[in-house]
């Protein structure tokens, strides 16, 4: 299986000091370093003398829209070098100007990473964000010295699913495609095309080893999420390597980089399109095999679709049904700003839950979410050490989701039975396919 130390020879991180910052010193550099040469070396390497660091800086905040990455040197060398009789203090010279280092303060997480083709990336999150949480978790960098007085390496012993592979990929880094076994079987299936998002995740679902949705729900969620993700990455480098030919060159022979940009622009949100689809279907499919009464793509205020809505949609605002029994769920992949949206959708089930693959949420976020009485629900293997100040509202595991709505049918069913075997009765009809109209005969 494919793991972070694919991608990087070796990696390292620490919280900034003042004195790293542009803001609390005009040195341009990264102090107290001296960890980083377990993969930087102890050898001097500066921009001046031709042998410096080709370095990316990515500034890394939760909201994608105000990232950033710029391409510049970096020097590597020891500020006490020619006096013995003290010990090296090495440093990393980011420049005089550059636009990610300007964004920086002190607390902010700074991960140094050396990829194979000797160049870095160094990494900026903002302190106690929910990126800084989840890049400490995919470098695998145990708990750097908060005061910023002390830098540590990084294990990476991190192995890869598809959330660490969409975090490699939003720093540039290209993942290769692992080898599933499946590419003969889908190339035939599906014709050599791209399959319809329920095809493709039925697939994954079928041809997932290990996975049973009735036993271990939440690693069932994961595991098929995860599956398609590899499934899906191994036919696309098929399919993509034939849908990028016509794009490659204008009539004149020359390389068309504009067509080349905006198709692999759209390569990358297909994937994200794609991803939230199949998140929705293997929920589907964990509903169906724990047998949990569910509607999904639920109409309620404004002509707003709701995720799910369980046991239905039909009880939404019937009278005499309490609507505390119903459950208004939402499902995103990632969450970070956008869980927000799901506080507009049904507004009479005040409290609501929303369904996610992400983790190491902030605990700042989590208070948010706390006060909008919105609870997460997480699957197990994507849990971590919960910082919220409201520990009743930590998120929950798919299998405790699946009790609390079990609990909810069963109040249902004994105070309210007719009304919910009306609406199951309701739900069955909408889901009948409806009948192929016959084409009529044209008057003579």
């Amino acid at each position: 299986m494919a793991s972070i130390k694919d991608y990087f020879v070796g990696a390292g991180g620490k919280f900034l000091a003042l004195v790293d910052t542009p803001e609390g010193s005009h040195q341009s550099e990264i102090g107290k370093a001296s960890v980083f040469a377990g993969f930087l070396g102890d050898a001097p390497r500066r921009m001046k003398d031709g042998n410096g660091f080709e370095a990316t800086f990515f500034w890394f905040p939760d909201d994608e829209d105000d990232r950033l990455a710029y391409a510049s040197g970096a020097s590597w060398y020891d500020s006490r070098q020619g006096k013995e009789h003290r010990a090296a203090e090495w440093r990393l010279y980011y420049g005089r100007v550059n636009p990610v280092m300007a964004k920086a303060s002190p607390g902010d997480l700074c991960i140094v990473a050396l990829k194979p083709d000797q160049t870095l990336a160094v990494i900026i999150s903002p302190a106690g964000s929910t990126t800084a949480a989840q890049l400490a978790r995919l470098f695998d960098i145990q708990t750097p010295d908060p005061l910023g007085d002390a830098a540590t390496l990084a294990a990476l012993t991190t192995t890869l699913d598809a959330f660490s592979r969409w975090l490699l990929e939003e720093l540039n880094i290209s993942v290769s495609a692992e080898t599933t076994g499946q590419l003969d079987a889908m190339l035939k299936k599906f014709g050599g095309g791209l399959p319809d998002t329920a095809s493709m995740s039925a697939f994954a679902r079928l041809t997932a080893k290990g996975i049973d949705a009735l036993a271990d729900p939440d690693q069932a969620l994961v595991g098929w999420f995860d599956w398609e993700d590899k499934l899906f990455r191994e036919l696309e480098s098929v399919v993509v390597g034939e849908e990028v030919k016509p794009h490659l060159f204008e009539a004149s022979g020359r390389v068309n980089v504009e067509a080349l940009t905006d198709f692999f622009l759209g390569v990358h949100n297909r994937r994200k399109s794609r991803a939230g689809h199949a998140f929705a279907h293997h929920i589907r499919a964990v509903f169906a095999a724990n047998a949990t009464l569910f509607q999904s793509e639920v109409n309620t205020e404004n002509s707003k679709k709701l995720d799910f809505m369980l046991p239905n949609g039909f009880l939404y605002r019937r009278q005499g049904i309490p609507q505390g029994l119903l459950i208004a769920l939402g499902a995103k992949t990632t969450c970070k700003d956008r869980w927000r949206q799901v506080l507009s959708e049904a507004h009479q089930i005040p409290d609501k839950h929303l369904i996610t693959l992400e983790s190491n949420i902030s605990g700042k976020q989590l208070d948010e979410m706390a006060a909008e009485r919105l609870r997460l629900v997480i699957p197990k293997p994507r849990h971590w050490a919960f910082q919220s100040q409201h520990p009743g509202n930590d998120p929950l595991t798919v299998a405790d989701f699946l009790a609390l709505a079990k609990g909810r049918e069963g109040d249902l069913r004994q105070n309210h039975g007719p009304d919910l075997d009306w609406s199951i009765q309701q739900l069955a009809a909408k889901m009948q396919p409806k009948p192929k109209r016959k084409p009529s005969r044209a008057t003579p």
